[in-house]
C-alpha cells in the first residue's frame, strides 16, 4: 500500500513539471472579479499623486472599486448582469471625501446679502457693507429672507480685507427697526446691530 502510493505521489509530481511557466500562463484563464457595474465614457479622476490623474474607467463590485485603468481592460469584468454606465462626457471623481464641510453656508449664502470681498463680492470697507446691506433690503433675492425672518443678514465680512472692523454703529445705519447681522468668512465671529 506504501508502495502504490509513493508511485501515486511520484506521478502527480512529474505531471505537474511538464508545462513551462509560459504555458501555464496562456493556457489557464486569467480569473477576475465579476463588477456590478463599470462606468465610462467621462472624466474619470482617480485623485492618486499631486496632481489629478485620469481613467478611462472603472468597476466597482458593491461598495468597492475593484478596478480602475483602461475601458478594454475594465470590460474584462464584464459578465452577465453587469451594467454599464456611459457618463457622457461628465466627471466621476472616485473615493472624494470631505473631511470638514460646511453645506449649510453655501444655501445661506444664496440667501442673504453677499458682504464677502473681492474677488467673490464688493464688501471691501465697512462703508461698503452698510450699502449692500441697505439695498438688500429692496433685493428681491433677499426680501424672503427678511419677510420670513424679520432680520437684514449679510454672509462673508473678512475683517482682514476691511479698512476696519464694523461695528454695531456701522449696522444702525441699515436698520434700527429690523435686527442687523452680518456672519464672518469664518462662521466664527458676527456682529449685529442695537435690534438684535
Amino acid at each position: 500500500m506504501k508502495h502504490h502510493l509513493a508511485i501515486a505521489c511520484s506521478l502527480l509530481a512529474l505531471t505537474a513539471c511538464d508545462k513551462t511557466p509560459e504555458q501555464t500562463a496562456k493556457t489557464l484563464p486569467l480569473q477576475v472579479s465579476a463588477a456590478d457595474t463599470i462606468y465610462y465614457g467621462g472624466d474619470i479622476l482617480t485623485m492618486t499623486g499631486d496632481k489629478p490623474e485620469y481613467a478611462q474607467a472603472i468597476a466597482t463590485q458593491g461598495e468597492k472599486i475593484i478596478f480602475v485603468g483602461d475601458k478594454t481592460k475594465a470590460l474584462e469584468h464584464k459578465f452577465g448582469k453587469t451594467k454599464l454606465i456611459d457618463l457622457q462626457g461628465k466627471t466621476l471623481m472616485p473615493g472624494f471625501v470631505d473631511g470638514h464641510s460646511h453645506v449649510y453656508g453655501v444655501g445661506l449664502q444664496a440667501m442673504v446679502a453677499n458682504v464677502l470681498p473681492s474677488p467673490d463680492g464688493d464688501a471691501n470697507s465697512v462703508e461698503q457693507i452698510v450699502n449692500i446691506l441697505t439695498a438688500a433690503q429692496n433685493n428681491p433675492d433677499y426680501t424672503t429672507f427678511i419677510k420670513k425672518t424679520g432680520a437684514i443678514l449679510g454672509f462673508g465680512y473678512d475683517d482682514a480685507e476691511l479698512d476696519r472692523y464694523p461695528t454695531k454703529m456701522d449696522l444702525d445705519r441699515v436698520s434700527t427697526e429690523k435686527p442687523v447681522i452680518i456672519i464672518h468668512t469664518s462662521g466664527h465671529l458676527s456682529v449685529a446691530n442695537s435690534k438684535a
